[in-house]
């Protein structure tokens, strides 16, 4: 199973952190990877986590990952680092995408993509 979020524009700069969008799995899944790609990466790093919110999209929830996913200066990064238990996601849970730190401020075209399988 293969989810892709777009989190961002491609033009405009992420120059904040907090949770950048919101959505619904439709299927319950496991996830065994996230991945994170952007248009124009930053000199620094731009840091994500995924958190999944249960059946309240406004809840804080639990990050999934043990540990940010930094992209560096790279465009593309990986994490299959993911919690004991909170790999697993229940149908129709919200799960929230989070930049945690922004680096230079420069990162555009933020999309994330959690891969897996349906369970």
């Amino acid at each position: 199973a293969e989810i892709c979020v777009a989190c961002s524009d491609e033009t405009t700069a992420i120059d904040s952190t907090g949770y950048k969008t919101t959505f619904t799995v439709p299927r319950a899944m496991t996830i065994t990877e996230v991945k994170v790609t952007l248009s124009v990466p930053d000199t620094t790093s731009l840091n994500i986590n995924v958190y999944d919110s249960g059946a309240d999209p406004e809840a804080a929830g639990d990050y999934i990952l043990n540990a940010d996913v930094p992209t560096g200066t790279n465009a593309q990064n990986s994490s299959t680092n993911m919690r004991s238990g909170y790999d697993t996601i229940d149908e129709d849970s919200f799960l929230r995408v989070k930049v945690t730190a922004t680096g230079d401020d420069a990162a555009k075209g933020l999309k994330v993509w959690l891969l897996g399988y349906w369970t």
